[in-house]
């Protein structure tokens, strides 16, 4: 699926220069609307009392992020109607950047900020016209490794176990925010491209990772079990995390096993495109009274997994210095057993049984939504889309009868999970319904919807919703 090509380091550098400014405009956001409170709530929760905790000063400087080790894809087989490509790249941020924080009304600085992972940047639809191309995709393909410090803060507060806390809620919001499949997107043209083109999240292959089986795992305290094999402790009680990008999925634990079986643990991944994705499974050893110890990992490139076959694996366990960074680390050791399976997604159903069914919603706006009782005050209002037990929410819009959302959902259902998506829009200050329109999975199939309004309210027939709806199958 699509052409991997060699590409030149300079010109994916310069493109990230030229995206500086942007990315230091949703930084200077993140930190003042996201990172100032979550600090301030790990301060709250770790019983620091009545800290304070603001950004006084954000300048990021003029260098920008390094690019290393560039990959370049084509457009995706099935997408061809949507010419796009694909650059992955390590992203290296170590700046010149000057953040003032204040701390119990004292000022310091950050230092030694630094962020790695890598990244993806996705150009669609290219154009003829310039800048040759409607808009940007960008997201961290791996959870971005986070370092900094504060001057002084030391002398204020016991900062190590602290920042530790702030570093793994740094981690999880930048997850949810840019890390795949979550995209960062900047529509670049005014020619009139479709925002749905720009902005929708169009996966193209199903990934399937099962975890079978492990063998040889390291025991409590080492591979010969300590003193914790004198009173029959020493068997580690395993689990496993399967990562690829922002989804997580978390095993079964096994208690008291070195060589653990799971037998319910199929987990499913949506891909734009089956090059440069890695999955991550890391084990763990559950422990009730303190943190789990880490049991080694496993990372494997999805780009050698043959479509619809399955791919029986027995892979090594490594070590990771980050995972397993305690005072006691552990002596990784084992391997484990391991199936892979890619299956394309395809707009018609296949002459197989189809194993998943994928619906992909995008809300353009909701239209002439009422005024509010006391004047002209205008809800705030937030989407929710549901098809079965899965239940996705938009972003929340503030005081406007037109709310403009221009958002991508996608669910990706077995074929007895549900018939039918309900899509509602409520004021989130007081949770009342606004309007409601439910789309039959059966009629989307037979019927795509292409920027279509429909009425979201019976008594109100010029409330309405613009979306774009449509069925695959894979």
């Amino acid at each position: 699926m699509g052409n991997s090509v060699s590409s030149n380091d300079e010109w994916i550098q310069a493109v990230i220069q030229q995206l500086s400014p942007r990315f230091g405009e949703f930084a200077s956001d993140i930190l003042s609307h996201q990172v100032e409170p979550l600090i301030q709530k790990v301060f709250s929760q770790s019983n620091v009392p009545n800290v304070e905790f603001k950004f006084t000063k954000l300048e990021f400087g003029d260098v920008p992020p390094k690019v290393e080790n560039v990959e370049t894809h084509g457009t995706p087989e099935g997408q061809e109607t949507t010419k796009s490509v694909t650059i992955d790249f390590d992203f290296i941020y170590v700046g010149n950047c000057d953040l003032q924080v204040s701390i119990l009304g004292i000022d310091t600085g950050v230092r030694d900020v630094q962020m790695s992972a890598r990244a993806r940047l996705v150009m669609k639809p290219t154009t003829k016209q310039v800048p040759f191309v409607g808009g940007l995709q960008f997201c961290f393909l791996t959870i971005p490794q986070i370092g900094f410090d504060l001057d002084g803060i030391a002398d204020i507060i016991d900062w190590a176990p602290l920042k530790r806390k702030v570093i793994k809620e740094l981690q999880e919001d930048v997850a949810n925010r840019c890390v795949y499949p979550n995209f960062y997107k900047i529509p670049m043209s005014s020619d009139g491209t479709n925002i749905e083109v720009v902005k929708a999240f169009d996966p193209t292959a199903v990934l399937i990772v099962k975890l079978c089986s492990a063998e040889n795992l390291a025991k409590k305290g080492g591979l010969s079990g300590g003193l914790r094999s004198l009173v029959g402790q020493n068997l580690p009680d395993p689990y496993a995390k399967i990562r690829l990008g922002a989804t997580v999925y978390t095993t079964e634990e096994i208690k008291n096993d070195q060589n653990p079986t799971w037998s319910e643990n199929e987990n499913v991944f949506l891909l734009d495109t089956v090059k440069g994705h890695n999955v991550r499974i890391d084990f763990y050893d559950m422990d009730s009274f303190s943190r789990d110890n880490f049991l080694g990992k496993i990372v494997k490139s999805i780009d050698d997994i043959p479509e619809i076959e399955v791919l029986d694996e027995t892979i090594e366990l490594l070590d990771d210095e980050i995972e397993n960074n305690s005072k006691t680390p552990t002596d990784v050791s084992g391997e484990a057993k391991l199936q892979f399976q890619v299956l394309p997604i395809r707009s018609e159903p296949s002459g197989f049984t189809n194993r998943f069914s994928v619906a992909s919603i995008f809300i353009y706006s909701f239209n002439n939504l009422n005024i509010m009782d006391d004047g002209n005050i205008y809800p705030n209002s937030q989407v929710t889309i549901q098809a079965g037990d899965q239940i996705k929410l938009s972003e929340i819009k503030k005081d406007s009868p037109h709310p403009e959302f221009q958002e991508s959902f996608v669910f990706l259902l077995k074929q007895e999970q549900s018939d039918e998506i309900n899509i509602t829009i409520c004021d989130v200050d007081n949770g009342s319904e606004l309007g409601k329109v439910t789309l039959s999975l059966i009629e989307l199939a037979e019927e795509s919807l292409q920027r279509k309004i429909l009425p979201i309210n019976p008594d109100q027939p010029y409330m309405t919703v613009t979306l774009s709806a449509n069925m695959k199958y894979c």
